[in-house]
């Protein structure tokens, strides 16, 4: 799944209708390999997401990455409220609650998945499901990491 940026885009716009998603971002490590970067996104507010960074089990994807698995973050979630005070990304693109995944590749976190809603929205295991299978479908795909 070698995609260009309007393809990319596309793509997590079709994935944002799936799952009735206000947001979606798709981040990769950059620069020494311990940092991430959004490097696309689909329905944003602010045009600041890209600018943006973290590393794992930090802000939003951060989290997916250090445990190596999906996270859904609804808003009644104390962890969920906490990560709003906290998270550039979700303060900058209003974002109430999320699902983030890890993109693997050579079974290495490479990359995380994000949608978001910027409503009380409760995400269900169903939704997740879908994310995690599109993140699976990218790191698959790639084979070869972005540089």
């Amino acid at each position: 799944m070698n995609l260009n940026q309007s393809e990319m885009n596309e793509w997590l716009l079709g994935l944002r209708y799936a799952v009735d998603g206000d947001f979606a971002a798709l981040a990769f490590r950059s620069g020494d390999g311990r940092q991430y970067r959004w490097m696309y996104t689909s329905g944003g507010l602010s045009g600041r997401c890209e600018a943006m960074s973290f590393r794992a089990g930090q802000g939003l994807g951060g989290q997916s990455l250090r445990i190596g698995r999906s996270v859904i973050w609804n808003p009644a979630a104390p962890e969920t409220q906490r990560l709003r005070g906290e998270c550039p990304l979700m303060q900058a693109e209003d974002l109430r609650s999320a699902i983030t995944v890890p993109v693997v590749i050579d079974g290495q976190g490479y990359g995380v998945l994000a949608v978001g809603s910027r409503k009380d929205r409760l995400f269900g295991r169903g939704d997740a499901d879908l994310v995690e299978r599109q993140g699976e479908r990218l790191g698959k795909g790639m084979g070869q990491p972005f540089k």
